[in-house]
């Protein structure tokens, strides 16, 4: 069974993205900023999805670290705002949501990363 990280400091968003996940038989894994990297090395999941904005970090810096443990790791970068590719360094992130997103769609996403 492929594994999806789920990393973000909202409780609610995470069970929300969590309960998508779980309808298509995947298994999601939710971590916070502090315990992500741990996740990436003992779960080994096949995508990541990080909440651009957290307490003590970027999603997209978090992503460039978790990269650096496993390339082959997609990251998608999720936002409530809208996000310029400016605005981010875009150099590890596969793919950026907007949320709240459509259930449908990002079951969309993450299987065409996982299949």
């Amino acid at each position: 069974m492929e594994k999806i990280l789920i990393i973000n400091d909202s409780k609610l968003e995470s069970l929300v993205l969590k309960g998508v996940i779980q309808r298509v038989n995947l298994e999601p894994i939710v971590s916070t900023e502090y315990d992500a990297i741990m996740h990436v090395m003992d779960k080994s999941p096949s995508v990541a999805i990080i909440n651009y904005i957290m307490e003590e970090t970027n999603g997209d810096r978090l992503a460039k670290k978790i990269k650096k443990i496993n390339p082959d790791i997609k990251c998608i970068l999720s936002s409530c705002d809208v996000l310029e590719n400016r605005k981010y360094d875009n150099e590890s992130i596969d793919k950026v949501i907007k949320t709240p997103i459509n259930p449908q769609k990002l079951i969309e996403i993450i299987l065409d990363f996982v299949i």
